[in-house]
């Protein structure tokens, strides 16, 4: 069974998200949503980076066609990375 939500839906849960967010940490200065902050401390989720670029340097991102897979990515162990700002 698919559930299926209207745009106006997921907006209000976006904006009820983002307002208890703010609500939670007001003593930081929102001006724009910190994302990980946002994912790690208040949806208590972990972040995994993973690089996916193939040989060729320049290509930084990837169209799906829905059809075609990316190569598999093996982890020998999990752990969080934090990129350099």
């Amino acid at each position: 069974m698919s559930i299926y939500m209207s745009r106006a839906e997921l907006e209000e849960i976006s904006e009820g998200l983002i307002t208890a967010y703010a609500n939670k940490f007001s003593n930081r200065v929102i001006q724009s949503i910190d994302i990980e902050h946002f994912i790690t401390e208040f949806l208590m989720l972990r972040i995994e980076y993973a690089s996916f670029a193939e040989d060729d340097a320049g290509r930084i991102g990837f169209l799906a066609d829905g059809a075609t897979g990316l190569p598999p990515i093996f982890v020998p162990s999990t752990e969080l990375v934090e990129e350099a700002s």
